[in-house]
């Protein structure tokens, strides 16, 4: 009876830790979405934001369920041999740990969420491979490190406080069990209770069989679908799928669980020609130019996204030199990035293969989709010019092995006092083009900007920023808590120095051309629920007037990073030259006017979530489709297109 009523005492303390740590997970969750509730869909309903929390306890089992399994393998000593002190004092401190862990997660993922609109995403990863000083830096100035920190202590001591409160005994005392005679039966069902419980809570398996979150079947609110789940288990799927990527054909499964990129490669580029070099599938024959561009000036602007182009915002004045390069120039309205960070969409213009989070950064063989290694085969002379330190991503190595010349970055700045922890002014990195190319032989420039990131160090006011609050006009949908007035003045300035460089080098080169897009969506918006679209989409702008003077787009063009190699290729090659690429040029009125971007498919008249179920948005001032689109027929299309990067970057051109 003895060792029943130790087991039974560590038992109920293994409950009381679970539940402990489902009510933490319950709060959390609850403060969340209390703490974003601007981000709310008005029509939302009080009973869709409480069936969100129901369904998030299968979420929160999982992480109690994984907390309680290893303190309840003591517990189950204990009933065999005297281990209670042991198990006692490793179950507090277990919990404790999981206490401060939990402290910091929370503050830590509301923070993540201002700035990404997501608990935990792919970015993370990121940290494996972007500038770790830089990140530490912009935390530092721009996150309130020290302010956070006490935050976390606070929460932390609190928790902990009452985690030793709850732990002091057990439901039951053992005086009370040693008293009363518990039947066999009993104990056996009793202590099969908690084992089943554990069971239920992981999903049958902890490590694979994570439950998966399908929006829809939720709510179609979507910062909603996101509270959901609870930080944790959206860190664990994050990574397991980075990992995923990143291992044997295990990554390959993500996107095409058959293997056979063959048959996905015949069927994205339309053709029943059978070839063992994956290469052969990316041959294209340029149909020739009348106007070639002496000098190219790819422009990748940091976080320039394509909402405050649009007219509803025109008031604010943010984009104004961008809007004149579109009126004299052409641009696609409906056009996405190649990923949600800068490092996704660089290496997809730079390489023309789709990004699947690979590190392609030690590539030493250039792909044969690479653009500058293609414009250097036409004979032009290959520039690439960063604003910040050429040592992130390893562009130092990487940009000369996929074509580039030539790279220029802050370093080769006279005067670095005006550098933030990301590079230089904008306007310092245009002169510096200025000051490099000259009308001796032509050029092809990679051009990536970084001033409009945080932390926001230009005196905007003083450079002649005017907004000092929201227009009128934007009063009612603007919120407060999102409005940020400095970083708005700073993608003003990115603007302003856009268009006076467009203008010098214009004076100077009479035959360039101007090509302008965004890395990825700011995430700076004035309202707390930004469309879909608003959210994702950004710009694509040709300017030059001798180069494009004959050029015109298909009606309802859409598209996305991918097809920018193939669209400036075919503006500069004579008829007849062989080039490779993944997209189709912008130009190719026979194209299927759709654009592949991550966890994106857009069309001209949709724009569509190609994750779990799939869901269609509307795009700006259009109807949407009378007959939506097949969402299965668009995701196999996308899974299709990134099996076939991800192919090209693991294995190589050869298909097995």
């Amino acid at each position: 009876m003895r060792n029943w009523s130790r087991f039974f005492d560590q038992y109920q303390k293994d409950l009381k830790l679970w539940l402990f740590c489902m009510v933490l997970l319950g709060v959390y969750r609850v403060g969340f979405i209390f703490y974003f509730k601007n981000h709310i869909d008005p029509t939302t309903s009080v009973l869709n934001i409480v069936w969100v929390s129901i369904h998030g306890i299968s979420y929160d089992a999982l992480v109690a369920t994984i907390l309680v399994s290893f303190p309840f393998l003591l517990s189950i000593v204990s009933g065999f041999t005297d281990t209670a002190k042991t198990t006692d004092r490793f179950r507090l401190a277990w919990g404790e740990l999981f206490c401060a862990i939990y402290a910091g997660t929370c503050v830590v993922t509301i923070n993540y969420f201002k700035e990404f609109n997501s608990q935990i995403n792919h970015f993370i990863v990121n940290l494996v491979y972007d500038d770790t000083r830089a990140i530490l830096q912009t935390i530092w100035s721009d996150y309130h490190p020290i302010e956070n920190f006490i935050i976390i202590l606070a929460l932390t001591v609190v928790t902990v406080f009452s985690l030793r409160k709850v732990l002091v005994k057990g439901f039951v005392s053992t005086e009370f069990l040693e008293r009363h005679k518990v039947p066999r039966w009993t104990q056996f069902v009793v202590a099969l209770f908690f084992p089943i419980l554990l069971l239920v809570g992981s999903g049958g398996d902890v490590t694979d069989n994570v439950p998966q979150l399908q929006n829809d079947a939720i709510t179609r609110d979507d910062f909603l679908g996101q509270a959901v789940t609870n930080p944790f288990v959206a860190f664990y799927q994050t990574v397991k799928k980075f990992v995923a990527n990143n291992r044997g054909y295990e990554g390959l499964e993500v996107f095409l669980p058959d293997h056979d990129v063959k048959h996905a490669a015949q069927a994205v580029f339309n053709t029943n020609a059978s070839f063992d070099d994956l290469d052969q599938y990316f041959l294209r024959s340029a149909p020739g130019t009348q106007n070639p561009p002496r000098h190219v000036f790819l422009i990748v602007m940091e976080s320039y996204d394509t909402w405050p182009l649009m007219d509803t915002y025109s008031s604010l004045h943010l984009t104004d030199n961008l809007k004149q390069l579109i009126r004299e120039g052409i641009s696609v309205q409906h056009f996405i990035p190649a990923g949600g960070g800068t490092i996704q969409s660089l290496a997809t213009l730079i390489t023309g293969l789709p990004y699947t989070q690979q590190d392609i950064s030690s590539s030493v063989k250039a792909f044969p989709t690479a653009l500058a290694l293609q414009f250097k085969r036409l004979g032009y002379k290959t520039n690439m010019f960063y604003g910040g330190d050429a040592a992130w991503l390893n562009l130092k190595r990487f940009s000369p092995n996929q074509g580039f010349d030539a790279i220029y970055d802050a370093d080769h700045m006279a005067d670095k006092s005006l550098m933030n922890p990301w590079g230089i002014q904008d306007e310092h990195l245009f002169d510096l083009i200025l000051s490099k190319i000259d009308n001796s032989h032509p050029t092809f420039n990679f051009i990536i900007t970084t001033t409009y990131h945080p932390p926001y160090t230009v005196d905007v006011y003083k450079k002649g920023f005017l907004l000092k609050s929201i227009p009128q006009d934007l009063t009612s949908m603007a919120d407060k808590t999102v409005v940020n007035l400095n970083a708005l003045g700073h993608l003003w300035y990115s603007d302003r120095c856009l268009g006076q460089f467009v203008h010098s080098a214009e004076n100077r080169f009479h035959d360039a051309l101007f090509v302008i897009t965004g890395d990825h969506s700011s995430r700076r918006f004035i309202s707390a629920r930004p469309s879909y679209f608003e959210s994702s989409a950004v710009p694509f702008v040709m300017y030059g007037k001798t180069v494009l003077r004959d050029v015109k787009l298909p009606r309802d063009i859409s598209g996305s990073h991918l097809d920018i190699g193939p669209t400036l290729i075919e503006l500069a090659a004579p008829k007849g030259f062989p080039y490779y690429a993944v997209g189709t040029s912008l130009l190719n009125s026979d194209r299927n006017h759709i654009g592949i971007g991550w966890d994106r498919v857009i069309g001209p008249d949709f724009l569509l979530d190609v994750r779990g179920p799939g869901k269609i948005y509307p795009l700006p001032d259009i109807n949407m489709p009378g007959v939506e689109p097949n969402i299965y027929e668009m995701q196999l299309l996308y899974n299709r297109v990134y099996s076939i990067g991800w192919w090209r970057v693991m294995r190589g051109a050869l298909l097995e």
